[in-house]
């Protein structure tokens, strides 16, 4: 039986304030092209063509009615927040490996819930980024760096060409 790499726990920070126990779940980004279909003379089926990546979003239920995240959401346009997941991998061989996840962005909206007395109440907090990094163990398996144009998988920086060639 092969059981590889499930995340057995994990913490949030946001801009190094952990929030143990605070964080009911975590949707990462979705990693996803912006393509557009492209069909030219003497082609018979039409391909898509990469332009370059969707906005990077992250979401997470917090179970706390925080007054650092609801302050965090007025920050003006440029105060990017950092926003850190650690979390542990293990196989079923007991095997560990650390993950880092790091996203620096905004608190895009926050989805209050409703409130009952005495009830749990979540909150869904959506953060839109400008820049993921993505480590397992001590490799960092990607890194997007949108104002930078700084596209790097397994280390190869595949924007390079393209921003020497911009003159950036």
């Amino acid at each position: 039986m092969s059981v590889q790499d499930i995340i057995r726990d994990f913490t949030l920070f946001i801009d190094g304030y952990l929030f143990s126990g605070d964080v009911a779940g975590v949707t990462l980004p979705k990693l996803n092209w912006k393509v557009e279909e492209y069909r030219g003379g003497g082609m018979d089926v039409p391909v898509e063509v990469k332009l370059g990546h969707e906005k990077l979003e992250m979401e997470f239920d917090l179970t706390a009615h925080s007054a650092r995240v609801l302050s965090t959401y007025g920050l003006r346009q440029g105060q990017n927040k950092i926003f850190k997941l650690f979390a542990v991998l293990v196989n079923y061989n007991g095997e560990e490996k650390g993950v880092q996840i790091e996203l620096h962005g905004f608190i895009r909206s926050i989805d209050q819930g409703s409130v009952t007395p005495g009830g749990k109440t979540t909150a869904k907090v959506t953060v839109s980024a400008d820049y993921l990094k993505h480590v397992i163990g001590d490799d960092t398996v990607l890194e997007i760096d949108a104002l930078n144009k700084k596209f790097i998988v397994n280390g190869f920086d595949q924007n390079a060409n393209s921003r020497r060639m911009l003159g950036l």
